[in-house]
């Protein structure tokens, strides 16, 4: 996987890109409910991988207005990863 995101980011540095990797694993994990990610959601992982880097370059920021100083920042991700994930999403029994 790593190696596919280096042909996609080349200008990135490896180190960046196993965290934001390793971050992305980690968040599907805890969301699912699952102990190792399966090849099925490596696309989920690209586009959450994605939509993280994109964070890093705008700060979070995700619209912003001169006139009237208004600023909001997004903190989640977009219903399209969640609709993926929830396809995979186990049910925790006590």
């Amino acid at each position: 996987m790593l190696s596919k995101l280096k042909i996609l980011y080349p200008a990135l540095s490896d180190e960046l890109l196993q965290l934001l990797l390793e971050n992305a694993i980690t968040f599907v994990c805890d969301y699912c409910h699952i102990d190792e990610v399966d090849s099925s959601l490596n696309a989920t992982l690209f586009k959450i991988i994605q939509e993280d880097l994109s964070k890093i370059d705008s700060q979070g920021l995700s619209s912003e207005s001169a006139g009237g100083v208004s600023v909001s920042y997004t903190s989640d991700y977009s219903p399209a990863i969640y609709a993926s994930l929830n396809k995979h999403k186990r049910i925790r029994t006590a």
